[in-house]
């Protein structure tokens, strides 16, 4: 009967939103340029694969977008715990997002620094923003 308390409580913190949260389902924001924010957005979509948003803005007028561009994501088959895919202009631009060891960043490893064309530095290191 002793074991019954510590059952329910597993099994209460295994159910929980938090213990369901999915990693990668966050806001990050980066920093691409000293005159642009940016920041990406990944949601869960359908069956394993993830959709991802890349968003920069002026820093001057925030409501200026200078590039969107938008990806699919799956999970690595090469990288343990990563995702891997493409986005930008026809989605010819792969992309791959590594979770850091504190959780609260991602690393993101673009084959390409324009995904509208312009010189943006989609890679490098995002914080999370929120979740």
């Amino acid at each position: 009967m002793r074991l019954l308390p510590l059952i329910l409580t597993a099994g209460i913190l295994a159910a929980s939103p938090a213990a369901a949260r999915d990693p990668f389902d966050a806001d990050w924001g980066g920093d691409c340029r000293p005159d642009v924010i940016c920041y990406i957005k990944i949601r869960p979509a359908k069956k394993g694969t993830y959709r991802l948003e890349y968003v920069a803005r002026s820093q001057r007028d925030p409501r200026k977008v200078v590039c969107r561009s938008t990806g699919l994501l799956r999970r690595s088959v090469v990288v343990l715990g990563a995702l891997s895919g493409t986005f930008g202009p026809k989605q010819r631009q792969r992309i791959d997002v590594v979770r850091g060891g504190d959780g609260d960043r991602l690393h993101v490893i673009p084959t390409d620094n324009a995904p509208c064309g312009k010189p943006l530095a989609v890679g490098g290191r995002y914080d999370l923003l929120a979740h």
